[in-house]
């Protein structure tokens, strides 16, 4: 970002140099007007069609006796930069056509910088937002909570075992779900066992469907997967402490057996499973009062 500023707060003097009149500079101004414009609504090409776009027009920038062509032919060509547009700025610009096109380019670029730094900033937000709700830490022990705030920021927290697989997580909540008085740090335990063990058993791709409902005067929590299952012998042990259906190394079997007793001994609930080839659910059950 400093080094395009530098380039876009320098042009005019470079300009000013080589003699560009006012009325070319104008015209200038409106070219890199129209490039920036044009570069906010153009879709991007796919990877082969960008190459070989951004090959063509360093093969122009180059003669043009551009400098350093390589360094402004990426965000010319993602802008869609055409011969028509280039032999514009070159009859305008004269002798000053190579600054001309670095100013434009590092407009270009300064723009995409900036739309990078505020997504990047919602993202760090949106973290910083789901590990204080995650963790609690405004709240101590027991309190009223929306189960829905624990499950999103429990998703968020699991977003980079997910980004880099094919599972969709599908969400059906019922809203009108009463708060709930639980110890929300505790309750976030179970839900990262229970997803990541869903991640895992389902490798590169499936659905996790997270449902919550009201059942009389409990409150449901179902996390399933459409992953192979367990077997009914495993089906059967699989909240003993130190049983893991996992590989040897890859778990300790203490993650479901923590959740049972978050659940069971110290909110009074039940946290029960059924599975079969291509299904299986964790349930969860909180009384609402």
């Amino acid at each position: 970002m400093a080094e395009v500023i530098e380039v876009i707060s320098s042009t005019m003097a470079r300009f000013v140099e080589s003699g560009v009149e006012r009325e070319e500079a104008a015209k200038l101004v409106a070219l890199q007007q129209e490039a920036v414009a044009h570069g906010a609504t153009c879709t991007a090409l796919d990877a082969l069609d960008a190459a070989d776009a951004e090959d063509a027009l360093l093969a122009r920038l180059e003669a043009l006796g551009v400098d350093e062509p390589w360094r402004i032919a990426e965000p010319l060509s993602a802008a869609r930069i055409d011969q028509a547009w280039l032999e514009q700025v070159a009859t305008l610009a004269g002798p000053a056509t190579g600054a001309a096109l670095r100013w434009v380019a590092a407009t270009l670029t300064a723009g995409r910088l900036a739309t990078e730094l505020q997504d990047s900033t919602q993202r760090i937000s949106g973290l910083v937002s789901a590990v204080k709700t995650y963790a609690y830490t405004d709240a101590g022990g027991m309190a009223e909570l929306d189960l829905h705030e624990g499950l999103e920021s429990t998703l968020v927290i699991l977003g980079h075992k997910l980004k880099h697989t094919a599972i969709e997580v599908v969400r059906d909540y019922d809203r009108s779900l009463p708060r709930v008085t639980v110890n929300g740090a505790e309750l976030n335990q179970v839900w990262t066992n229970l997803l990541d063990n869903a991640i895992d058993a389902l490798g590169e791709q499936g659905t996790i469907t997270v449902t919550t409902r009201r059942d009389g005067d409990c409150a449901e929590v179902a996390i399933g997967d459409d992953g192979p299952g367990i077997s009914e012998e495993m089906t059967r042990r699989i909240f003993d402490p130190f049983f893991t259906t996992k590989e040897i190394g890859s778990g300790t079997g203490l993650g479901l057996a923590t959740a049972r007793r978050i659940v069971v001994d110290r909110h009074t609930g039940s946290l029960s499973v059924q599975s079969a080839p291509g299904r299986t659910t964790f349930l969860v059950r909180l009384a609402l009062a």
